[in-house]
């Protein structure tokens, strides 16, 4: 009964789309995500006995007699990660944790300063909603629990005033002002003991492949020790990196070589600051030795794309990847993968196994895409311009 009043404006809404605009059903979907429907019921008005699952935002301004906190140790997130952090004049992008300079640090700071302000001030909000009994539960994931949680605070707070029962149960009481009056002893609220259910002893269930999409250019845990870290000489290599992937991404494709050259002289221009004259050469020269190879005119040509993104499930798990360069022919699929190690890799045994297998999964995805076509993969290494076929 619940739903009846989300599916009655859902319904209301596609009427009157139909009504205004052409029947197309992505048109539609653009439509009804920018719009900023919010249904709000009167939840107090509802007769029915049962049990309401809310979020504590969801639950200011309404009691009930009895209020269970099921997970009170789960802190807000502290993480460092690619944000885009603002202070009064400037945005900060750094791309990731170890790009974090004294500036975003002490933005982060600040930021997880409020969110802990408003993580305690919803605490309050969670125990002012009962009106005769709170229960503050928590999942102990480790043998330490956070101060500054939820649970850390109520436990510190009950054993300041409150009285134990033994080493996991405190309660608090308050003597009430003036007795309750009652006029029969049939209205006296009588104890029930409700039995424990067997479900609650069962151990939980671990999490399905399923449920975590695995990123295959990312190394798993045997491979961690192999990738070199993006600190050494500097960040040089890594930046390199990642300037090479970004122009080879954004390279215009049918037109002429000199035209090539003048994207990447705007390009490294604009993103290469930073890196001395030597090193933008450097770069330069490798992407111009790479643009004569005869093989360029098709990874670059006008039935590849760059960047293309691909999920689906491979062996059991989902597969969220990004494929630097993707040709689709009339009778087969060309992957090339972008690689730019110093030094590159010589001949098959030498690449990583990690690269192997990532180009392993990407065709096993795109032969479910396109199983009438022949999938083939390659290894593209800038620094030697060698375009080396793997599968």
């Amino acid at each position: 009964l619940e739903a009846e009043d989300a599916i009655d404006e859902f319904m209301n809404l596609t009427l009157s789309f139909e009504q205004e605009h052409i029947p197309n059903l992505q048109m539609f979907m653009r439509w009804i995500c920018a719009d900023d429907v919010e249904i709000k019921r009167e939840l107090e008005q509802a007769q029915e006995d049962a049990v309401r699952i809310m979020t504590v935002h969801a639950s200011k301004g309404l009691q009930a007699p009895i209020v269970i906190l099921p997970d009170t140790i789960s802190l807000v997130s502290t993480s460092r990660g690619d944000n885009i952090l603002f202070d009064e004049n400037f945005a900060y992008f750094p791309l990731s944790a170890k790009k974090y300079d004294s500036v975003c640090n002490k933005i982060h700071d600040n930021i997880v300063e409020q969110e802990f302000n408003e993580y305690r001030r919803l605490l309050y909000v969670a125990l002012t909603r009962a009106e005769d009994m709170l229960y503050i539960c928590g999942f102990k994931r480790n043998e330490k629990v956070n101060p500054k949680s939820w649970y850390a605070l109520c436990d510190e707070t009950l054993k300041t005033n409150g009285n134990t029962q033994d080493d996991k149960i405190f309660t608090y009481s308050c003597k009430q002002e003036a007795e309750v009056e009652t006029k029969d002893k049939k209205d006296e609220k009588t104890e029930i003991n409700f039995p424990i259910p067997d479900w609650l002893h069962e151990k939980v269930k671990e999490e399905s492949p399923l449920a975590r999409p695995y990123t295959p250019s990312k190394p798993d845990d045997e491979d961690v020790f192999s990738v070199s870290s993006p600190l050494k000489d500097n960040g040089f290599y890594f930046q390199r990196g990642l300037l090479i992937h970004s122009v080879l991404q954004f390279l215009p494709t049918d037109v002429s070589f000199s035209e090539q050259l003048k994207f990447i002289d705007t390009y490294l221009s604009k993103n290469a600051k930073g890196l001395s004259e030597k090193s933008i050469s450097e770069i330069k020269e490798e992407l111009a030795d790479l643009l004569k190879m005869p093989q360029c005119a098709t990874i670059f040509g006008s039935q590849s794309r760059a960047e293309v993104p691909i999920m689906g499930e491979v062996d059991g798990r989902i597969i969220s990847a990004q494929i630097d360069r993707l040709i689709v022919t009339d009778d087969k699929i060309i992957i090339v993968d972008f690689k730019t190690n110093r030094p590159a890799a010589e001949n098959i045994e030498s690449v990583k196994p990690t690269y192997l297998k990532q180009l392993k999964v990407y065709k096993q995805l795109l032969e479910k895409i396109y199983p009438n076509k022949a999938v083939e993969g390659y290894i593209l290494w800038t620094n030697t311009a060698n375009l080396m076929r793997i599968i």
